[in-house]
């Protein structure tokens, strides 16, 4: 007789007592079979239960992906393996801005994955990230996906929501037949790894990215997600035969596409694999929709294969970007220092007289839970180490606060005090708040009133002096 599977071993308790301190109220759930556990936490919050809860599935009977599609998982029978990570973190949370939040997402659960990205040369597997919502290995593999739903709790404007973030890895490799090419796994990445170990990995960073995203939105896990990013300068199509190329992602996590119109902000879309499935790699059809209020706007975008042509015949796009069939739009982009909007003051005088202005604004400024000052570097590096023992993150202030360490910045100074408490909770002592930055002023770029027509110019001649920064939806 063989002996019985050993059970999986969940690190449960090391998670709460690690998030706890974060999310009071905090608790994880193990099942070993649920329908989804999306679909349960979301059952939860419309009968009023709204506390932090991590629920982990062994087993998902109707899991949800994307467009509503069924994700199903199941152990290797027999064997008491979970070949694949399903759980979801529901919390009630206020961001400022919704959008790009599944990006942010993904940053944190491949950097908690793979730290370190190896080169593109090296012959290692690296996790990119496929906008919006999908995981890949560089070969073009899936190796999981995220779906975030959102419920309204008070229904007031600016109120919190409660959001659940859904996550699934392939763990261990897929067996299936009919797919050509097989998913990716995580064992490719590190033949270590289990669905227990994957989890303990991604918990804390997640909760951590939750929270900084809700206090300063995407525009910090902008860079990191370049970084990683599958599409970026692969020639990608929309669905009214609009041809362009991936430019990466602005501020708000908008999908930049250039085409001939000029940059288009796409906010939303599903994305087939075309362009993979011509080098003869990934499965027959892939898409992504953003699933927040906030981001309602859906776009059909493909990629092109290498050499092809984009569709004969689709539905007609409705992208960010106005048409020529749209009526006149009002277009923004910024902010812009006084260096910067002087150059585009520039720019912009070769434009019609009265069809654009710079408006002054204001920045809010920042605050920082801070420690120090310290009397030499041997004094912060014993610091670092207290810290690294408490699993608490630090940076470095800056110039005008060295040598000390930076464990947050806000932009608000009550965002900043209740950082602190949660701090002080996981043992931190002597931190205090400091105003890092006072408000900063600075200049909007406004236009109006553009049609479809005028888009192409108006691109053209200011795309140079816009620091990188996109013309998106008056707001």
């Amino acid at each position: 007789m063989s002996p019985a599977p050993t059970p999986a071993r969940w690190p449960a308790e090391a998670i709460w007592q690690a998030v706890a301190p974060l999310l009071p109220g905090f608790t994880v759930e193990v099942l070993p079979s649920i329908d989804s556990t999306s679909t349960e936490l979301m059952r939860r919050a419309r009968n009023g239960r709204l506390e932090p809860t991590l629920l982990v599935a062994e087993e998902q009977t109707a899991g949800r992906g994307r467009l509503g599609r069924q994700w199903h998982t199941g152990a290797y029978e027999g064997t008491g393996m979970v070949p694949a990570l399903t759980f979801s973190l529901g919390l009630p949370l206020a961001p400022r801005e919704w959008a790009g939040l599944s990006l942010a997402v993904g940053v944190s659960v491949a950097e908690s994955l793979q730290p370190a990205l190896p080169g593109a040369d090296g012959g290692q597997p690296r996790i990119l990230l496929k906008w919006p919502n999908d995981l890949w290995l560089q070969d073009g593999r899936k190796l999981g996906g995220i779906l975030v739903e959102t419920a309204s709790l008070a229904g007031a404007p600016g109120e919190p929501r409660y959001v659940v973030i859904g996550i699934g890895l392939n763990v261990l490799p897929v067996l299936t037949q009919g797919l050509s090419t097989p998913p990716a796994c995580l064992r490719e990445v590190d033949s270590t790894l289990t669905a227990a170990s994957a989890l303990q990995r991604i918990a804390l960073p997640l909760v951590q990215t939750l929270l900084g995203f809700a206090e300063h939105g995407f525009a910090p896990f902008q860079a990191r997600f370049a970084q990683r990013d599958l599409l970026a300068g692969r020639g990608v199509t929309l669905s009214d035969g609009t041809q362009g190329t991936a430019h990466g992602v602005a501020e708000d996590g908008a999908l930049l596409v250039h085409t001939a119109r000029g940059m288009q902000a796409i906010t939303s879309a599903e994305i087939s694999v075309g362009l993979l499935q011509g080098w003869g790699l990934g499965p027959a059809s892939e898409s992504e929709p953003q699933r927040l209020e906030q981001q309602i706007e859906p776009q059909n975008l493909r990629l092109l294969p290498p050499g092809g042509q984009g569709p004969a015949s689709a539905q007609p796009a409705r992208a960010a970007a106005t048409t020529p069939d749209e009526p006149p739009a009002c277009l923004q982009a910024g902010m812009f220092d006084a260096r910067q909007a002087e150059a585009l003051r520039q720019a912009a005088a070769q434009l019609p007289a009265g069809s654009w202005s710079l408006e002054p604004v204001q920045a809010a400024g920042r605050w920082m839970v801070y420690l120090g000052r310290f009397p030499d570097e041997e004094a912060v590096a014993r610091k670092r180490a207290e810290l690294r023992a408490l699993k608490v993150d630090y940076d470095r202030p800056g110039a005008a606060l060295e040598p000390g360490l930076s464990l947050g910045r806000y932009s608000t100074e009550e965002g900043a005090q209740r950082a602190l408490g949660q701090l002080a909770g996981q043992g931190v002592r002597k931190a205090r708040v400091v105003q890092e930055r006072t408000d900063t002023p600075g200049y909007t770029l406004r236009l109006p009133a553009v049609s479809g027509a005028q888009r192409a110019h108006i691109d053209a001649t200011l795309q140079p002096a816009l620091a990188g920064k996109a013309l998106r939806p008056c707001g």
